[in-house]
């Protein structure tokens, strides 16, 4: 891979790769975000590090400890809107070849970063990268994301997405409409997609459905156009285990997530779907202190959502 200038700002570099990374009240994982985004500058990528109005110091950390670096944009949202508002945004002012979206509690391994260049220069053609995922414990994420061994150091199991290594999908839509019977295997932070045609697909990088508008709106695009799709089994993101950061209870979500099933998907996914999404949230009800009316209007409610009309 060719070297490129790392300055920030002038209009005829054209970065082969950026990362989208949303920031909300976060002001401690904020120095290893920086340090982490200074770490890939020298390959020639750039990370946008937006920042959506919190109301702590994340963003002052922000603009001291980044403002100057190379490779590293910061900028605020002019009100708060939430992570797929704030990524989408993010989004629509990117002008790299390719992006890559995450949270702020999210690294990307900057072992596996030239390896990911090295295939978009390889396969130009290529509209989506999808790289695996690894989870680990939030005080030992950002070691991990540096550790030049990670491939070999982590277990596949750690892998949130390693399932879909183990099969040659025939087309893109096999892949998503498999995805869509199981939602939180098709994790945003491992794809790296071609910046035109995530802004073709309306994308919704993340939010109050999960990965779930993802699935969907590229769903869509594969009705137009078939996506070429190459799965990767570097490890290329290490999400860290922390409580959900989207400020919702779990009745909420059921609630959002049914609505979404009846809207984005043909009657033979909607029974598998629902299915899943019942399952996920009364594992989480189980660990938390709702109690039996609650769950049950909850799960009634849910039902009718996806059944109405």
């Amino acid at each position: 891979m060719k070297n490129l200038p790392k300055a920030v700002g002038q209009s005829d570099i054209k970065y082969p790769l950026g990362i989208a990374t949303a920031l909300y009240n976060q002001p401690e994982f904020v120095p290893e975000i920086i340090e982490n985004a200074k770490s890939m500058a020298g390959y020639g990528v750039i990370s946008y590090l937006q920042d959506d109005c919190s109301t702590d110091e994340t963003f002052a950390l922000l603009k001291s400890l980044g403002e100057s670096a190379s490779g590293v944009a910061i900028s605020k949202t002019l009100e708060n809107g939430g992570c797929r508002a704030n990524l989408a945004d993010i989004l629509q002012k990117a002008d790299t070849e390719y992006i890559l979206f995450k949270g702020g509690d999210d690294y990307i391994v900057t072992p596996s970063i030239e390896k990911v260049l090295s295939d978009i220069e390889r396969a130009p053609n290529t509209d989506i990268f999808i790289y695996c995922c690894a989870h680990v414990k939030k005080e030992a994420a950002f070691r991990a994301a540096m550790e030049p061994n990670i491939n070999s150091n982590l277990q596949l199991q750690q892998c949130r997405n390693y399932w879909l290594m183990e099969k040659n999908w025939g087309t893109a839509l096999e892949l998503l409409e498999a995805c869509s019977r199981l939602p939180a295997s098709l994790w945003v932070q491992g794809m790296v997609i071609k910046t035109s045609v995530a802004k073709k697909a309306g994308f919704l990088p993340a939010g109050r459905i999960d990965d779930w508008g993802l699935i969907h709106n590229l769903a869509l695009l594969c009705g137009t156009k078939e996506l070429n799709i190459e799965l990767r089994p570097e490890i290329l993101s290490v999400l860290s285990v922390v409580p959900s950061s989207q400020g919702q209870d779990v009745i909420t979500q059921l609630m959002e997530q049914t609505l979404a099933i009846e809207n984005y998907w043909s009657d033979n996914l909607k029974k598998e779907a629902l299915l899943n999404v019942l399952a996920k949230k009364m594992m989480q009800m189980q660990k938390l202190d709702i109690d039996y009316s609650s769950v049950k209007s909850s799960i009634k409610a849910a039902i009718d959502n996806i059944t109405a009309g």
